[in-house]
C-alpha cells in the first residue's frame, strides 16, 4: 500500500504518538514525586543499612523489618502505576487516592532516611 505524506497513513512519519495527552498535567505533576524520588533514594534503601529499629537475635523480625524497608521505595513506584491504570480506566478519584498514598510514602521513606 503506497501513502502519499502528510496524508492519513498508518505508516506515515508525519504521525505523531503523544500516549501521556490522556492525563492531565496536574496529575503528572502530582505523581512526579513518587516516581523520581524513590528512584534517586532506592541505593539507600538496598545498601545503605537502613534500619526501623535495632537488630534482634529474631529471624522473623529481621525479616519482617527488611521488608518493610523496601517497601519504602517499591510503593511509590507500585502507586505511580496503578494511579496511571486507574486514571486510564475512568477511576479518578481512585488515583487521586492512590497517587496521594504514594506521596504519604515517599514522604516516610524521606523521613525515615533523614532519622538514620
Amino acid at each position: 500500500m503506497h501513502c502519499i505524506p502528510n496524508a492519513a497513513c498508518p505508516n506515515s512519519s508525519s504521525i505523531r504518538l503523544n500516549p501521556m495527552r490522556q492525563y492531565p498535567f496536574w496529575l503528572l505533576l502530582l505523581l512526579a514525586p513518587t516516581i523520581l524520588v524513590p528512584v534517586g533514594t532506592l541505593v539507600f534503601f538496598l545498601f545503605g543499612n537502613v534500619t526501623l529499629w535495632p537488630e534482634s537475635d529474631s529471624t522473623v523480625l529481621n525479616i519482617m523489618q527488611y521488608i518493610l524497608i523496601q517497601l519504602f521505595w517499591v510503593g511509590p513506584i507500585i502507586s505511580f502505576f496503578v494511579s496511571l491504570f486507574f486514571w486510564g480506566w475512568a477511576r479518578q478519584r481512585s488515583s487521586i487516592f492512590a497517587a496521594i498514598c504514594g506521596l504519604l510514602l515517599t514522604a516516610g521513606s524521606i523521613l525515615v532516611l533523614a532519622l538514620q
